[in-house]
């Protein structure tokens, strides 16, 4: 019972983690994509 708790803490744990990289890379793509549109204005 213990060992199932732990387990599903430490699934939302890494589910976090895997969303929270998500969007950092969505910032940052979104980011260099808008560089270039402020370059030019």
């Amino acid at each position: 019972m213990l060992l199932r708790a732990l387990w599903s803490f430490v699934h939302s744990i890494s589910a976090i983690v895997r969303f929270d990289r998500f969007l950092l890379r969505c910032s940052i793509g979104a980011g260099l994509f808008s560089l270039p549109i402020l370059k030019s204005l």
